[in-house]
């Protein structure tokens, strides 16, 4: 075993010499110290580290101080600060600061007094004063994961800064402008630096900054932020500041009935191992975190053996880990279904008994929620999955602009959305009986003065339309001319012939329809037909299909859904669920039937995927709140057995 006689004689030095370049370099002079330290190098010399410490006044115990023990991310940098520190003869004590500091002082005056060899300090808080003091001490020590920024000490760290102006780029060239960033403690420096790097972006690109601050970088900080941005400001992206964070506003942007990454895409900062086991797997700013240990731990023993005297400010690299959390806006030339009709907001009541004539009954609690048919049949493809614009109008009026914000949230583009500045948003009046039937009674209002030019030049800015959605809750002549515009450029048209006209459609506009979908209530009011089975349906369908429409789809609610075309007929049988709210069954069918088709699948998936959106709709209350996720559609298929 290598002793300090070897190094001596190695070194062509006395005993003592060698002595004072381990435990008092200052005292030697350069050229001689920095031949006994390539001696100890090259014969990897250990010294005794308890005679060390009698001499050197010093243990041979290395201070780690870390602001959150159970915060994931430092696990990973203590390995590599213990992996080093063995390597040197140390033993790490593992202190926990909680992110206070007073107690980080404490802890601090504790380890000098207790003689360590050297302390890391990690994402300090400490102010200047606090760590000039620090460097007076005689006790080695080394700032890791934070920058000082007067440049008086040893660091070792990530560009915090450069880190948060990437990620916000990132951002921005995805075509986010509703970018959020949920900061940490603002009296944490690596914090306070990505709220900075972020906010220089955002004002440099014209955008306006909403950051919302954490008391602690936890989970769930995470979730009341985005709760309070999901209340004010509805952005579509986040940054969050690190993956605790964002793995709580994930929680949040969930309970909201919002999707991941269509309606909000969200970046996290640490690559904790849960990034990659969340659903659904986090995007995030990857920190070299174990390096980070093993630099600080190198740095602090070459203080402690005076081979660097140099103070050093260390930057390491960071990476992008692009996971499922993050995805561009979708631009007009990418949209591929337009949905034109009605934007109503649903006033609605749940009554135990319809009222006879004359007669007033007592409902229940009153139902404020966005709706209209058009509306809602955008959500429901959103929702499925399909990239939708809502081409529509509304007032000037609180009722307006939440029926806007609403369609944003569930993944709608709304610039084909025109603002009245006569009429108010329309309403829908609904009741709903104890079977979970609806009636409907809408008041048009911006609705009915939907301009029929300003429809076309709407449609002429989405160059890759595969369907175009109309309804009848818009005027007549704006039906007309769509489907007169969707026939010369060939692009599918699917009606829901609600509400039917009393008398009836034109019968040219018939022939330029791809699918006509009715309920069985719709298909006895236009074809004369009571529709009531399988044998009616058919009889009705044959009235669509001999006046030129391509394809006929009668929903018939519990019986299923009969389609026929030239090719054939099907009939795509119910699904038993426990109904609350049929309010939005017959939108979500359109809304999932068109998202599956424009997506290119036959008639018949697109059949049995859109009757199970529609069942699972009347699970749950209200109408686009009730409207499932192309995930919950999935699942509720896997688990009816009918996986196509």
């Amino acid at each position: 075993m290598v002793n300090i006689l070897d190094v001596a004689e190695r070194a062509g030095v006395s005993k003592s010499t060698v002595s004072r370049v381990i435990n008092q370099p200052d005292t030697v002079k350069e050229a001689l110290r920095l031949r006994v330290q390539q001696a100890i190098k090259e014969l990897d010399y250990r010294p005794n580290l308890s005679a060390r410490s009698l001499v050197s006044n010093r243990t041979n115990y290395i201070s780690l101080i870390i602001p959150d023990i159970t915060n994931p991310y430092f696990p990973s940098l203590t390995r590599g600060v213990e992996d080093t520190a063995k390597k040197y003869g140390y033993t790490v004590i593992v202190s926990n600061s909680d992110n206070d500091r007073k107690s980080q002082e404490s802890v601090i005056a504790s380890m000098i007094e207790h003689r360590v060899a050297g302390i890391i300090l990690v994402a300090s808080e400490m102010g200047g004063e606090k760590i000039r003091k620090l460097t007076q001490s005689t006790v080695p020590f080394v700032l890791c994961d934070r920058v000082e920024a007067e440049g008086k000490c040893d660091f070792i760290s990530v560009d915090h800064f450069k880190l948060a102006q990437e990620v916000t780029n990132r951002f921005i060239a995805m075509g986010h402008q509703r970018i959020a960033h949920i900061a940490g403690p603002q009296n944490v420096s690596s914090a306070e630096l990505r709220a900075a790097g972020y906010r220089q972006v955002m004002e440099q690109a014209g955008l306006t900054p909403c950051v919302t601050e954490s008391a602690s970088f936890t989970y769930e900080t995470g979730q009341a932020a985005m709760e309070h941005l999901l209340n004010d400001q509805q952005p579509t992206a986040v940054f969050a500041s690190n993956d605790l964070i964002a793995l709580g506003a994930i929680d949040a942007i969930k309970r909201w009935g919002l999707r991941i990454p269509e309606d909000i895409s969200i970046i996290g900062c640490d690559d904790i191992g849960y990034a990659s086991m969340s659903t659904p797997k986090l995007s995030t700013m990857r920190l070299p975190s174990y390096e980070m240990g093993v630099e600080a731990m190198e740095m602090l023993q070459g203080k402690i053996s005076g081979e660097s005297t140099a103070i050093k400010h260390v930057y390491l690299d960071y990476s992008f880990i692009e996971r499922e959390t993050t995805r561009p806006v979708v631009s007009p030339k990418q949209i591929r279904i337009a949905v034109v009709g009605s934007l109503n907001m649903d006033y609605s009541t749940k009554l135990s008994r319809r009222p006879s004539s004359g007669e007033t009954v007592l409902g229940g609690a009153l139902t404020i929620a966005p709706g209209g048919k058009g509306a809602n049949q955008a959500c429901a493809a959103a929702r499925a999955g399909a990239s939708v614009q809502m081409i529509g109008q509304v007032g000037n009026d609180h009722n307006g602009r939440k029926m806007k914000t609403s369609l944003e949230r569930m993944g709608v583009n709304t610039e084909g959305i025109r603002i009245s500045r006569t009429e108010q948003t329309g309403v829908a009046l609904i009741t709903l009986d104890s079977s979970a039937e609806n009636s409907i009674v809408v008041c048009p209002g911006a609705n009915g003065t939907v301009d029929s030019d300003e429809i076309l030049a709407a449609l002429e800015a989405l160059p890759v339309l595969k369907m175009i959605m109309l309804q009848l809750e818009i005027p007549m002549d704006c039906v007309e001319r769509t489907v007169a515009y969707a026939a010369q450029r060939g692009i599918p048209v699917f009606l829901d012939p609600a509400p039917v006209p009393p008398e009836g459609l034109p019968e040219e506009l018939y022939a330029k329809l791809t699918y006509i979908a009715p309920n069985s209530i719709e298909a006895e009011l236009l074809t004369g037909i009571h529709v009531c089975d399988t044998a009616s349906a058919r009889a009705a369908a044959q009235f669509f299909l001999a006046r030129g429409v391509k394809n006929a789809v009668i929903k018939l609610g519990s019986h299923g859904v009969y389609a026929a075309n030239e090719q054939g007929e099907q009939l795509i049988p119910p699904y038993h669920v426990d109904a609350i709210d049929t309010t939005a069954a017959g939108d979500t069918f359109g809304g999932a039937f068109c998202a599956r088709i424009s997506d290119g699948s036959s008639l018949e998936d697109a059949l049995h995927f859109a009757n199970a959106a529609g069942a699972f709709s009347t699970t749950r209350a209200g109408a686009q709140p009730a409207m499932p996720s192309l995930e919950e559609i999935n699942l509720f298929l896997q688990e009816k057995g009918d996986v196509r």
